[in-house]
Parts: C-alpha cells; sequence; structure tokens
C-alpha cells in the first residue's frame, strides 16, 4: 500500500498534494502537518502527535471529520513524522511520500532523511518531497529523467559508495569514484538531453533532484 505523510516543516503547495494523493492509499498527518489540509479541505484518515506545535483550534474541527486521532506525550522515543511512519507500516505501507519533511528545523530534517535509510531496511521505500525537491535511495543501476537545467546531486549515505559513475549528465564520472559519507563532488549536477545513467557497486546513495 502506498501512504502519504504530511508532517510539520515547510508545507507542501496544494499542487504538489494533489499531483500524489492519487497515488496513494492513505493519508496521515503528523501533529501540525494537519493545518496545511484543514486549508486544502483535505480530510486525512489518521492524525498523530503529541500536538505541541497544532493549532488548537484547527485540530478541535479536524476531529469532527477524521476518524482516527492517536494523542501521544511530549516526553517520548520518536518524532512525530516517525510516529506517522511506525502507523503507516502497522497499516501495510510500502511506499511513503512524506510531505513537510523539510524545512528551517535542520535537526529534525536531517533525522527525517535518515529514517529514509532506517526503514529502507525494513523494506520500506520513503520519498522526502517538497515544492523544490525530490529526495530518495538510489538503486544500484539506474536511469534518471528530468528536464534540461534541473539540477540533480548525490550524497554518499553510508561510510563509502564504491564505484560510482555517472553519464548523460552535465558533469559525468566514467572511471568510477569511491564516493564517502556526505563527499560533495557529485552535487550540483544538470540534467541536458538524455536521461543520466548512474551506477555503483556498494553503500546507499542519496539523490536529490531539486527544482529552482
Amino acid at each position: 500500500m502506498d501512504i502519504a505523510i504530511i508532517s510539520g516543516g515547510n508545507p507542501p503547495s496544494k499542487e504538489l498534494l494533489e499531483k500524489y494523493l492519487d497515488k496513494v492509499n492513505y493519508i496521515i498527518a503528523a501533529d501540525s502537518g494537519c493545518e496545511c489540509l484543514y486549508k486544502y479541505n483535505i480530510t486525512p484518515n489518521l492524525i498523530v502527535g503529541d500536538f505541541d506545535s497544532s493549532n488548537k483550534d484547527i485540530l478541535e474541527k479536524m476531529r469532527k471529520t477524521v476518524k482516527e486521532i492517536i494523542e501521544f506525550p511530549p516526553e517520548k522515543d520518536y518524532t512525530d513524522t516517525e510516529i506517522a511512519i511506525i502507523e503507516g507500516v502497522k497499516r501495510g505501507a510500502k511506499k511513503i511520500y512524506l510531505f513537510g519533511g523539510t524545512g528551517s528545523r535542520v535537526d529534525h530534517m536531517l533525522g527525517n532523511l535518515g529514517l529514509i535509510l532506517t526503514y529502507k531496511k525494513k523494506g520500506i521505500e520513503i520519498e522526502v518531497l517538497d515544492d523544490k525537491n525530490k529526495i530518495y535511495l538510489a538503486q544500484k543501476k539506474m536511469t534518471l529523467h528530468g528536464e534540461y537545467g534541473e539540477n540533480i546531486g548525490f550524497h554518499a549515505f553510508t561510510d563509502v559508495v564504491k564505484n560510482f559513475k555517472v553519464k548523460g549528465a552535465k558533469y559525468n564520472i566514467y572511471d568510477g569514484y569511491d564516493m564517502h559519507l556526505l563527499d560533495p563532488r557529485a552535487i550540483c549536477n544538470e540534467f541536458l538531453d538524455t536521461p543520466i545513467e548512474i551506477s555503483f557497486d556498494e553503500g546507499e546513495l542519496l539523490i536529490i533532484h531539486s527544482i529552482d
């Protein structure tokens, strides 16, 4: 099952949400993520969180239409976003589109990116999305598509990504490169007129497809 989670970072536009909501079977709001859904007149299946950052008036209004709300104490072992993921997995999620996972709180954003790797190990695929970025883990051999001039960057998300190659991009790596954790060599690449081909032998590679 594919699900969407809307967390409390930078809210997605209605246009971005609607593009993906047709793909999902279930919608979860994490804490203040319910506010943009209320604004867009979208009713989630579930709201979770400690609600320390939620608009209380909006939350009370949503209680009248949302079938399930789960409240947790502020002192807890998981962030509201991970609680939403846990609840989504309980309900059968295999692919999760995470909105509101980026924003001004860098600690939360890094934690949310870490969840991509944590839950891959559990067989769950997570994409972090906002109106400027799509962030996800790469397969060891991939063909990537984008519009001419769009930005795409690659980060090693383990100690090393071995024998990383890129072709078809503005900047290519033909000979293979052992890229270490958060090494900036492969950021700020661009699409040209052809798809980009990437490959690597070992490790985990984070792809950041940015549209300015």
